[in-house]
Parts: structure tokens; C-alpha cells; sequence
């Protein structure tokens, strides 16, 4: 089996999903230390952004250059799971408890969505009869 070869033009992406993953986990941190254990993000979730945030990316990079609508659902997957704990992590410094209520209440729903579009996704691009639409100049 051949390897897939990395689309080079689309490492600036990468770079910004390492930037932002590294700035979550730092301000996440920060929220540990300051609200203590029980406040801001497991490093079990930070683990799993970064696993996840890293597998995203490098499919993200790998994808042939047809596949448009699946880049951007990586796209907005690869920031939605990292900006999860990023959100977590803002409530636990915020002296307002109220906030974290509804954040548990509904702030994994983003979450749900996003990642319910790759199964749509793949029945329309990988079901019977379908190819990857080329992308047109521009697009």
C-alpha cells in the first residue's frame, strides 16, 4: 500500500490547529492551578483533544484535493474539539459559577453535530456510484 503524500499548501492550517491546541492546553493549565482540581479541564480530556486535534490534522493534510467539504468538516472538527476544554478552562477562571452550569448543559453539542457530518460525508462521497468533485479555480 502506498503512502499518501502530504499536501504542503495546507500546512498553515496545521500550524494554526498546533497554536491554538498549544494555547488551550496552556490556558487550561493556568485554570488548574488557579481553581484547583476541581476546576477547568482533566488531563484526560486535554489528552484526548490532543490525540484527537493530531489525528484530524494530519488526515487533514492527506486528503486528495477534491475533497473540499470533507476539509472543511475536518477543519471544524479540529477546532471544535479543541476549543472544548479551551471553554472549560475560560468558565473555571470566571468568579461565576452559573456559566459552567450551562456550559455542561450544552456545551458538548458542537461537539455532537460536528461530529455527525462524517458519516453524512461519507455517504455522499464514498456511496455507491460517487467521486470526489474536483475543486474548481478558486474554490
Amino acid at each position: 500500500m502506498a503512502a499518501v503524500e502530504i499536501q504542503r499548501d495546507r500546512l498553515p492550517f496545521a500550524y494554526g490547529a498546533a497554536t491554538a491546541a498549544l494555547a488551550v492546553t496552556l490556558l487550561a493549565v493556568v485554570s488548574r492551578l488557579t481553581a484547583g482540581p476541581s476546576g477547568g479541564t482533566s488531563p484526560v480530556v486535554l489528552a484526548a483533544m490532543l490525540g484527537c486535534g493530531a489525528v484530524l490534522v494530519a488526515t487533514y493534510l492527506r486528503l486528495d484535493p477534491g475533497w473540499v467539504a470533507w476539509r472543511r468538516a475536518l477543519a471544524a472538527l479540529t477546532f471544535t474539539s479543541i476549543a472544548y476544554p479551551g471553554a472549560w478552562a475560560v468558565v473555571a477562571l470566571q468568579p461565576d459559577s452559573r456559566l459552567a452550569g450551562s456550559l455542561a448543559a450544552i456545551g458538548h453539542v458542537p461537539q455532537l453535530v460536528a461530529f455527525s457530518v462524517l458519516p453524512l460525508l461519507a455517504v455522499r462521497y464514498l456511496g455507491r456510484g460517487s467521486t470526489a468533485r474536483r475543486c474548481r479555480a478558486g474554490r
